[in-house]
């Protein structure tokens, strides 16, 4: 393979060995090495080209932190078990003119900019005048490489001219192909009055007064060891509530990502912003970002989801405008995303290019494929309406979770939970026991634990909900109903009780005291609670804790608990079916109380109440 421009062929080339390529050009020369380790390029930050990375991303007009060494080098460092350095170093006589911090996947291959997905621009750093030339490389090694994966560049700034080159590249070379694309880019830039008309927006205004009722309201700049010690456990934790609650994935369960997180502020704490809104003593939002040429970008966001009525996310952008100067800030890049507050809060808005490299035909016929297939589902949804396309990606979703679930259930359970909803769906007949238990009744029960465990009951730690490790989607499902809900049930004044085993969550439960008589969900009846009593519901217990009566020792711990605080009665309810959880509430000292019979053909429905002692066999 050739390009266009002087290079040696990379074809004969081993990816992951130390390599070097001479070009001239005048009278100088240029070369090409190839980090693979860390103490090589250890070494060659003290005593080789490296030593001019900082100049090289100065002199650099489109270059951003995600390429200086700061970034890159913790996270060389602290990722350094899941990926391979890969680094490709462009000198011009002496010179360093031109680098491309890149890493292996040491478990797929695949080629990355470092840090993957956390960093928000990829690009080459390079001089302008040697630009052309560290992009030839690059795609000489890259597709000498062999990698099975497309090579992504992109988002760069707007003013970055790389997309450009690649393309112009890979219509001269054949056999390889690229694919460009653009996204929006958001950003606030201080103008005049701008910090002071977004406070005055009635949302917020509203939000600062409502915190305002509650006690103190202030911005807090993290600046310490300290300080960050004593803030960072509750703000992993509301990043990672947050992204439950938003239907995203948990990256914060990551302790990799963590100490990598830890290491930026520890080493180079002047090239982080880290904050928090306080409430009182309480945290209702923070945000952790890098920072670079005092424009802080848009990183790892987080709030109490019990907030978010009030998006105390929001909020805390605005002040941090607010206050920018104050805080030595001249912007805020909030990046790429079509989130609904990004365009609300921005003043500015930009195309960010990006390209796709592909050097295997198939791969790239098959991605044009795809993009022809959501080019035309965005364009029917378009059509239909607004909410359509976000619906028809719920839907996607929804597939691939019942997917999951077949392959954990197995395909025979898959067919009869099947069978069972087919069933269901045409009409059923069921019965609904309610139970009462009192403090003269309570039977306790303990839970059966090893030599060494220990177990553990809370409530309201919203954050238990992150102390389960398994791989089950269905379990998984179940936490992320719960937390979505979860917000709403406490407004309402309902508790949540946790169970823990050696710090794992295995299960929980809910209860409450009813004010009044109140309509059950699952029979539509009216249930009129005693003078002084306590609703418990919503009990799960996670599949691999189950048969240890943890189910039980939570029971009895609630129980406990609302009979000291005056409770003379408590509630439950359980489905006649659902003979082993009947069988544990029973065993802590529940008794029948009456049964709700629901009878359902299509959309016709009756229920009626039957007393208990006209049951047979209950």
């Amino acid at each position: 393979m050739s390009i266009s421009i002087e290079t040696e062929d990379f074809s004969e080339v081993a990816p992951y060995a130390l390599s070097a390529v001479n070009a001239r050009r005048g009278e100088f020369e240029y070369r090409v090495q190839h980090l693979t380790d860390l103490p090589q390029i250890e070494e060659a930050r003290q005593r080789g080209p490296l030593v001019a990375w900082d100049e090289l991303l100065a002199g650099d007009p489109t270059g951003t932190l995600f390429q200086g060494q700061v970034w890159c080098l913790e996270w060389y460092r602290t990722y350094y078990e899941r990926y391979q350095p890969s680094v490709l170093v462009v000198t011009y006589g002496d010179a360093l003119v031109g680098l491309v911090p890149l890493a292996v996947r040491r478990v797929t291959g695949e080629l990355v900019f470092a840090s993957s997905n956390m960093c928000d621009y990829r690009d080459v750093l390079a001089f302008p005048e040697h630009k052309q030339r560290v992009i030839a490389h690059l795609l000489e090694f890259y597709c000498a490489g062999g990698f099975n994966q497309p090579l992504r560049l992109g988002p760069m700034l707007p003013e970055s001219n790389t997309a450009a080159l690649v393309r112009d590249f890979c219509r001269e070379v054949p056999g390889v192909y690229s694919i460009p694309r653009s996204h929006p880019g958001w950003r606030w830039w201080p103008v005049v009055d701008a910090q002071a008309e977004f406070i005055k927006k009635e949302s917020i205004r509203r939000a600062i007064k409502y915190y305002q009722r509650q006690g103190d309201l202030r911005l807090e700049r993290i600046e310490t060891m300290k300080a960050w010690h004593g803030f960072k456990r509750e703000f992993f934790d509301q990043h990672s509530l947050r992204q439950i609650y938003a239907s995203r994935p948990v990256s914060f369960n990551d302790g990799v990502k963590q100490a990598f997180y830890e290491a930026l502020f520890s080493n180079h704490p002047n090239a982080v912003h880290i904050v928090a809104l306080r409430a009182g003593q309480r945290i209702i939002a923070a945000h952790y970002g890098p920072v670079h040429d005092r424009v802080l970008y848009l990183g790892a966001p987080a709030l109490d989801i019990r907030e978010a009525r009030q998006a105390p996310g929001l909020l805390l952008l605005a002040l941090i405008a607010q206050d920018a100067e104050r805080l030595g800030l001249r912007g805020i890049d909030l990046t790429i995303g079509d989130a609904a507050f990004k365009k609300r809060f921005s003043n500015s808005s930009v195309e960010l290019p990006t390209v796709e490299i592909y050097w295997r035909r198939g791969r790239y016929y098959a991605q044009i494929f795809r993009d022809w297939v959501v080019t035309g589902a965005k364009l029917l949804a378009k059509i239909r309406g607004p909410e359509a396309w976000h619906q028809a990606t719920s839907k996607l979703d929804r597939a691939v979770d019942k997917a999951r679930r077949v392959r954990d259930l197995g395909p025979r359970e898959s067919i009869a939970r099947l069978t069972r909803r087919g069933l269901k769906a045409v009409g059923e007949r069921a019965k609904w026991l309610t139970l009462i238990a009192t403090p003269q009744n309570l039977l306790p029960v303990e839970p059966l634990l090893g030599t060494e465990e220990t177990c553990a009951f809370h409530t309201d730690e919203l954050r238990d909900m992150l102390k389960w490790e398994g791989q089950l989607c269905e379990t998984a499902q179940e936490i992320r109903s719960r937390v979505v809900r979860a917000p709403e049930e406490m407004r309402k004044g309902r508790s949540l009780h946790t169970v823990l085993v050696d710090g794992h969550l295995a299960g929980w439960g809910w209860s409450y005291w009813p004010q009044g008589p109140e309509v059950i969900d699952v029979t539509q009846t009216e249930l009129e609670f005693a003078p002084n009593s306590v609703s418990l519901y919503d009990f799960y217990t996670i599949p691999e804790f189950r048969g240890r009566r943890l189910y039980q020792a939570l029971l009895t711990h609630i129980l406990r608990t609302r009979f000291a605080e005056g409770a003379e009665r408590a509630y439950i309810m359980v489905q006649d079916t659902n003979v082993a959880s009947r069988k544990a509430i029973e065993r802590v000292g529940f008794r029948l109380a009456m049964v709700d019979e629901i009878i359902r053909v299509l959309r016709w429905k009756k229920a009626r109440r039957i007393p208990p002692d006209l049951q047979v066999g209950a």
